[in-house]
């Protein structure tokens, strides 16, 4: 099929005479989002709806979180047009906050926000040789529970989790050297899996997939995911994404 033309231009084409404007857009949505995932499972139409939602899930974050939506509409749609009056005359009209639903889904498959310029933001990186003091100095007066700085030309993240297991240490050790420690003392402290980089190409979906990854598969907590320009630690970081930007947590 000839994609200039947009299957939606002609879904309407077809259509147009039978049915009110809310049926239209929705099986104009349905049949694009449709076409996505034939696109992504290489799939022709001979394998059922369910199964190219399922396999084209696993690929598309946005899909996922739609998952359970878009089989409703999926059901809906063939109640349209399996009736014996369509296309003539529709057995239901879609309400409009199903039509809402089906373009907010089509607008996130297909324009899905980009988390530059989402979350984009001028991020400081410390040097490794900062005192700890002006390190929590500088996090208390801006209420951040992270840090980033550098190691071995790598970001870093420093958590507040860390320094409370530096700190429980210390005190084991009998001491806290407050005065005396830099922030590259502490690197160690914190678990590797503590951030995550991504390229500032990614979606708002795919960060957010990241993240509740994380929970589900019970991984060690994930405090922020930083963006680079390609997803690598040696280049700047362009703007951080922590799990109370995308899931309401603390």
């Amino acid at each position: 099929m000839d994609r200039s033309a947009g299957i939606g231009v002609l879904t309407t084409a077809r259509y147009n005479a039978g049915m009110g404007q809310a049926a239209q857009e929705f099986l104009r949505y349905y049949n694009e989002i449709d076409y996505k995932l034939k696109q992504l499972t290489g799939e022709r139409g001979s394998v059922p709806f369910w199964k190219r939602l399922r396999i084209a899930a696993k690929q598309e974050p946005c899909l996922k979180r739609y998952y359970d939506d878009i089989l409703e509409c999926h059901e809906l749609r063939n109640a349209i047009i399996h009736h014996k009056s369509f296309p003539e005359e529709v057995i239901a009209e879609p309400a409009e906050h199903v039509v809402e639903l089906m373009r907010e889904i089509y607008t996130r498959l297909f324009e899905p926000p980009r988390v530059i310029p989402a979350f984009e933001s001028e991020v400081h990186v410390f040097s490794p040789h900062t005192p700890l003091k002006e390190v929590l100095q500088y996090m208390y007066s801006r209420g951040y529970s992270q840090v980033l700085s550098r190691a071995s030309g790598l970001l870093k993240l420093t958590t507040s989790s860390g320094i409370t297991r530096w700190l429980a240490a210390m005190v084991n050790a009998g001491e806290v050297p407050f005065d005396a420690t830099t922030l590259s003392e502490l690197h160690e402290f914190d678990q590797p899996d503590a951030m995550q980089l991504l390229s500032r190409g990614a979606s708002v979906d795919e960060a957010l997939a990241i993240f509740q990854a994380t929970l589900t598969q019970k991984r060690p907590r994930l405090f922020a995911i930083v963006i680079t320009e390609t997803g690598q630690g040696h280049e700047e970081p362009l703007g951080i994404i922590t799990p109370r930007d995308l899931l309401g947590e603390e």
